[in-house]
């Protein structure tokens, strides 16, 4: 694989918080702040390159929205594997079902590929921030 991004620039993951099951679930809207905030201790001005995978896309977006809101510049804002949820919630009850199973099925083999060969960092994949 060839490295796209110059050895100088930094590349910084976000972690999730630990739910330790006591604490409620976190909102998309609760985790976007609590990155923002982590981000500010970094870099304190934009423009910001934000990157999500999966769920962490929702994240990512919500990010991003709210530095907008904030007056900041996002530069790219990249979603990865990041479906909308709104489409989901307007499918006809026989659509959602069938997209559901093949979501489920998809994922499954994409996953149960990737263990049986051994590639445990298709796991291990987090929301990650670049910030240059």
């Amino acid at each position: 694989m060839t490295a796209v991004l110059d050895k100088e620039q930094p590349i910084y993951g976000l972690r999730a918080p630990d739910l330790d099951g006591v604490q409620q679930s976190t909102s998309v809207e609760a985790l976007a702040e609590e990155y923002i905030a982590d981000i500010l201790t970094i870099q304190e001005t934009g423009p910001y390159q934000l990157c999500g995978l999966s769920f962490g896309g929702l994240v990512a977006f919500e990010m991003a929205a709210q530095l907008r809101a904030a007056g900041e510049q996002v530069g790219v804002l990249a979603l990865f594997d990041t479906g909308n949820p709104a489409h989901y919630v307007e499918l006809p009850p026989a659509r959602s079902a069938k997209f559901r199973l093949i979501y489920l099925v998809d994922s499954c083999e994409k996953y149960g590929r990737s263990l049986l060969s051994g590639r445990l960092d298709e796991f291990c994949i987090q929301c990650t921030s670049f910030p240059w």
